[in-house]
């Protein structure tokens, strides 16, 4: 099982089998699925930016305000992807990949996270 895998509008998923994440790319983030032991796993997207929280040993997401309190205000986040629009084929595209690969490849899901935004597509 995965613990995180990132996905991209323009390159392939990156999960912690390739490498820790100050290896993935910083551009062009779509969303990133992983795991949360209250809900087993649970999936980000629509963030202005991610960014990998070596305390909690987790992806968060944010708006630009968030992140800059993040760094301001606690210690620095480890590293940052920043996110981009899509149109709607590819961001529905996205959403169906991330939904298949948390039910192969990540703990069953029990419920959301504060926050989580279910996904919108059932089709998967």
């Amino acid at each position: 099982m995965l613990d995180w895998r990132i996905y991209y509008s323009d390159r392939p998923p990156f999960s912690n089998e390739d490498g820790p994440p100050k290896a993935s790319y910083g551009w062009q983030g779509l969303g990133i699925v992983q795991v949360d032991n209250s809900v087993g796993c649970m999936t980000m997207h629509g963030w202005d930016y991610y960014y990998w929280v070596p305390e909690f040993n987790q992806w968060w997401g944010s708006n630009l305000q968030g992140f800059v309190n993040r760094c301001s205000h606690r210690e620095k986040a480890e590293f940052l992807i920043q996110g981009v629009n899509v149109d709607n084929q590819s961001w529905g595209d996205f959403l169906l990949l991330a939904k298949q690969d948390a039910k192969a490849n990540f703990p069953p899901k029990t419920g959301f996270r504060v926050g989580e935004t279910p996904f919108i597509r059932d089709d998967a």
